[in-house]
């Protein structure tokens, strides 16, 4: 992000329900290197749909100028700049050995067997499709009688 906007983070505010979690707002600081500021109501992005909407002219649920900060909680990185260029070089390789995984081989045949068994576990469907027509069918039929 600092390469993209050309303002270099100081720290990150954070919301939502995976705030909860303690390690993972220490990871986030850790891997980032900028501290972590998570506030102490965490569904601030509700909070503040709410306060825009409430502040509407001849709404005026909410005064926004007379409000107060809410406390926050703050997670600072602990872990070196050389250790988090090494887990960040790790998660990347991690990524390259992943890609590919979705995909079947289109040089392995099926088998004879795994043949059949597609087929067996197709057959429940079609009842299902057919008798359903069936039944419309029947129903249409007697709606008109």
């Amino acid at each position: 992000m600092n390469q993209d906007c050309g303002i270099p983070l100081t720290k990150l505010l954070v919301d939502g329900g995976m705030t909860a979690n303690n390690y993972v707002m220490q990871l986030q600081a850790d891997l980032c290197g900028i501290p972590v500021v998570r506030p102490l109501m965490t569904e601030t992005t509700a909070l503040g749909a709410a306060m825009a909407a409430g502040s509407a002219e001849g709404i005026g649920v909410w005064n926004l100028h007379e409000m107060t900060a809410v406390g926050c909680d703050t997670f600072k990185p602990s872990i070196s700049e050389d250790e988090r260029d090494v887990r960040y070089s790790r998660w990347k390789m991690a990524i390259e050995r992943s890609f590919g995984w979705a995909y079947e081989d289109k040089d392995t045949e099926i088998t004879e067997e795994e043949r059949e068994q597609r087929i067996l576990s197709s057959i429940p469907a079609g009842i299902f499709i057919i008798t359903t027509l069936g039944l419309l069918m029947l129903a249409k039929q007697l709606d008109q009688s």
